[in-house]
């Protein structure tokens, strides 16, 4: 019996919806346009005048037939697209009520902040007439022998007055390295969170590293972990044995309001209930991070004050004020590079090339430098620009220049030209002192079929070209700007500090646009995160782009609202921007 081969899924007709379904119900209550409505009468009219009369051409019939068929799915159409800006419509006014919601939430929230804060200011505003009330009737002076503190808020009351001498009787500080010459009880401060630990921290935490193994005790203020340390000393009179008792706090030292300061006084607290039996009452506590020492210090007196402990706060060394306020004055100093010739018959080429010149008056001295290089040292009343022009002119020697270089964007220069025609355009000018030092970098394509240069330039030569504005490179008048660098932590991804200063997070193992650490950012597909705005629309320019990076921070500050940091993310096409 011979079997019907069935066709391929692909030709086989689609089946018709049956006009019970949904939809189908849904889009019979939408009503076609009066002009779909009236083309559909007429074309009704056409078929039925058609068959009406037998003697009409085959083809008017077809022809017929398919205007018929072709209204219909219009109509169709026509209601499938009213019916899907219906639920368009539908889904906006639900974001709508969504967005509105949020919006009377968030303003709720704000309401209760600022009511919070305004509470808080009132206590400050208390606290301080109560303080200044006591300042005057003292003379500004505070002394714990009259007076004890109990807690912290009588504390918060003097910690910002003066105390006598005689109210440190239990307490010292001691500047130096924190792990010398410590007593047998020593405690530690370090910050909870591992990626913000500080230097210090750290070489607490490598040092005993059993801190983090030990029991995790929670108190008032963070957690706590101890340990004792016994050390054997082999002599020849026999053993002997030194046990130190090491306890390390931990604490969240980013928060606010003197939150900070609130929890070290607890955890202080806690160290003297913990050590209340020890044998040996001295105590090493190392200071804390966001607790200044002398408040750290009235902090330890005010709690061990009449006992029997001695406490040594042990704070790093830290430059006095006078120190700090004296400039070092550098040497003015050229840097001659003669690599083809020895030390000798340079300074052999000098002295018979300066003999019977004026320079020779403004030169103290010559030596030799480590990297084999000359170095000349000037009077502090020479010009520089002076001797390096007499000992270019008299010796024929060749003078490395070791002032800033700043970086010079030229834009819109035409497509036909080529580096050597932007160097000798910038030389034309006669306003570019050294013109040995001119270096173009880079000569990139624009959008608009021209080109833009990146080029390495003195400090005084760039400044003087700068006042130009425009300068005419080929066919084309080109602009010009400086390009701006702005200091960046590769650390924690802020700005205006390094790596080696900082307190934050550390992100460098993180992708720099989502921030996870299970991906690179090259292989991200994930949306821009700002860990430091917490926004997913905080965008950047790249510094390669043309255009100011101040200018952008003001972009950045208007966008994201708090955020005043380009942050890392997807970098923003140069078109989108109006500089």
């Amino acid at each position: 019996m011979a079997t019907r081969e069935t066709p391929p899924s692909e030709n086989r007709p689609k089946k018709r919806k049956k006009l019970s379904s949904p939809l189908a119900q849904q889009l019979g209550e939408i009503k076609p346009s009066i002009e779909l409505v009236k083309l559909k009468a007429r074309s009704d009219e056409l078929n039925n005048f058609i068959r009406g009369n037998k003697n009409v051409h085959k083809e008017v019939k077809k022809f017929s037939m398919e205007i018929t068929s072709l209204v219909k799915q219009a109509i169709t159409r026509q209601k499938y697209d009213t019916h899907k800006i219906q639920e368009l419509e539908k889904e906006i006014q639900e974001y709508k009520e969504t967005q509105d919601a949020r919006y009377a939430k968030l303003e709720i929230e704000m309401k209760e902040l600022r009511t919070m804060y305004e509470e808080r200011l009132e206590n400050k505003d208390k606290l301080k007439i109560d303080q200044c009330s006591k300042c005057l009737n003292e003379g500004h002076v505070f002394n714990l022998n009259k007076e004890k503190i109990k807690n912290y808020e009588e504390f918060i009351k003097v910690v910002d007055l003066t105390w006598t001498d005689d109210s440190f009787k239990n307490t010292q500080i001691d500047y130096g390295d924190p792990f010398r010459d410590t007593a047998e009880n020593v405690i530690y401060f370090c910050d909870k969170s591992k990626e913000r630990q500080t230097r210090m921290g750290k070489r607490i935490l490598n040092r005993h590293p059993e801190l983090t193994e030990g029991e995790k005790i929670d108190c008032i203020g963070g957690y706590f972990t101890s340990l004792k340390q016994r050390t054997t000393f082999k002599t020849k009179e026999g053993d002997h044995f030194r046990i130190k008792n090491i306890t390390a706090f931990f604490y969240d030292p980013t928060k606010q309001d003197g939150r900070t300061q609130c929890d070290v006084y607890h955890l202080c607290q806690e160290i003297k209930s913990r050590i209340a039996d020890c044998e040996v009452p001295e105590i090493t506590v190392i200071a804390p991070q966001a607790i200044r020492p002398e408040n750290m210090k009235k902090i330890l007196e005010s709690i061990f004050h009449g006992t029997e402990f001695k406490v040594t706060l042990r704070a790093s060394k830290t430059r006095s004020t006078k120190e700090k306020s004296v400039n070092i004055v550098k040497e003015n100093i050229i840097v001659v590079d003669n690599s083809e010739a020895t030390y000798a018959e340079t300074v052999k080429k000098l002295n018979e090339g300066l003999k019977t010149s004026d320079t020779l008056e403004y030169i103290k001295g010559v030596r030799k430098a480590n990297s084999g290089k000359i170095l000349i040292r000037l009077s502090e009343n020479a010009s520089k620009d002076k001797v390096i022009h007499g000992l270019m002119e008299n010796c024929n020697i060749a003078v490395q220049n070791n002032q800033k270089k700043k970086i010079l964007h030229i834009r819109d220069i035409d497509a036909a030209a080529v580096e050597e025609d932007v160097k000798e355009a910038l030389i034309n000018t006669n306003q570019i002192q050294y013109q040995e030092q001119v270096e173009v970098k880079a000569l990139r394509p624009m959008k608009n079929g021209n080109q833009i240069a990146t080029v390495l330039l003195e400090e005084t030569d760039c400044t003087k070209i700068l006042d130009r504005e425009k300068l005419r490179i080929g066919l084309n008048i080109c602009q010009m700007k400086e390009r701006i660098e702005i200091l960046r932590c590769y650390r924690c991804w802020g700005y205006n500090h390094k790596a080696f200063k900082c307190n934050g997070e550390d992100r460098s193992g993180k992708c720099r646009k989502c921030t996870r650490d299970d991906h690179k950012a090259k292989d991200c597909s994930e949306k821009s995160f700002c860990p430091l705005c917490k926004e997913q629309v905080c965008l950047v320019v790249s510094s390669t782009r043309w255009g100011n990076r101040v200018t952008i921070l003001s972009l950045e500050s208007e966008k994201v609202g708090e955020c005043t940091f380009p942050c890392f993310g997807e970098h923003i096409k140069s078109s989108d921007i109006d500089i």
